[in-house]
C-alpha cells in the first residue's frame, strides 16, 4: 500500500524547495544587474579622468606624474639597495648548492643510514607531545 499522504508531503517540499530556489535567482539576478550598472560608472569615471591617480604629491621633487607613468627621483638607488639586499641570500644559495656542499651532503645522507638514522629520528627516540600526536 502506498502512503499517499508521504508522498503529498514530500511533494510539498520539493516544490516549495523549488520555489525558494527560483526566488533566489531572481533576486540575485537584480543584484547583479545593480552591481553592473554600478561598476560601469565607475569604469566611466575612471577613464574620464585624464591623469593617473597618484599616491605621492603632483610637483614633489620625489615624483614626477605624466599620463599613465609614475617615475620616481630615486629610482637607481631603490633598485641598488634590492641588489644589495639580494646579495647575502645570493650568497648562502650559492654556498649550499656549491658542488662541494652538495657532496658533503649526499655523503653525510649516506653515513646517516648506514646508522640507521633518518630524518626526524631524534625526535622519535625523545618524543616531544606534538610528535607523539
Amino acid at each position: 500500500m502506498i502512503d499517499t499522504l508521504a508522498l503529498d508531503s514530500a511533494t510539498n517540499g520539493y516544490i516549495q524547495s523549488t520555489r525558494n530556489h527560483l526566488s533566489a535567482v531572481s533576486n540575485r539576478s537584480d543584484a547583479v544587474a545593480n552591481r553592473l550598472e554600478r561598476d560601469k560608472a565607475k569604469l566611466e569615471e575612471a577613464t574620464a579622468e585624464p591623469e593617473l591617480v597618484s599616491t605621492c604629491l603632483v610637483g614633489s621633487a620625489a615624483c614626477s606624474v605624466s599620463r599613465r607613468t609614475v617615475t620616481f627621483a630615486h629610482e637607481d638607488e631603490i633598485e641598488q639597495a634590492n641588489l644589495e639586499a639580494d646579495e647575502p641570500r645570493l650568497e648562502v644559495n650559492s654556498r649550499e648548492n656549491s658542488p662541494e656542499a652538495l657532496i658533503k651532503e649526499r655523503l653525510d645522507t649516506k653515513r646517516r643510514r648506514a646508522e640507521g638514522q633518518y630524518r626526524g629520528w631524534s625526535l622519535d627516540l625523545n618524543t616531544t607531545e606534538r610528535w607523539a600526536a
